[in-house]
């Protein structure tokens, strides 16, 4: 059985994913609420894509780790 990374492990957990969604919702509402221009637009999409990584369970830098993308994989080891 492989070893994963720490990190992977925790953003593949319920609390990891929690705080990934909560991180992207706090940030598109930045965005809308607090910004303006080039400045608003880049803030809501990063809070989108960490909103749906929460919602989906993938993780865009287990890839840079070696790690799986999607978080349900690392249970199938």
């Amino acid at each position: 059985m492989k070893r994963h990374h720490p990190l992977v492990l925790f953003m593949a957990s319920p609390a990891g994913r929690l705080i990934r969604a909560a991180v992207g919702i706090a940030l598109v509402a930045w965005a809308f609420h607090g910004l303006s221009g080039l400045a608003e637009g880049i803030a809501a999409v990063v809070g989108i894509v960490l909103i749906l990584s929460g919602l989906l369970n993938f993780c865009g830098l287990a890839p840079l780790l070696r790690e799986p993308f999607w978080g349900s994989a690392l249970k199938n080891d």
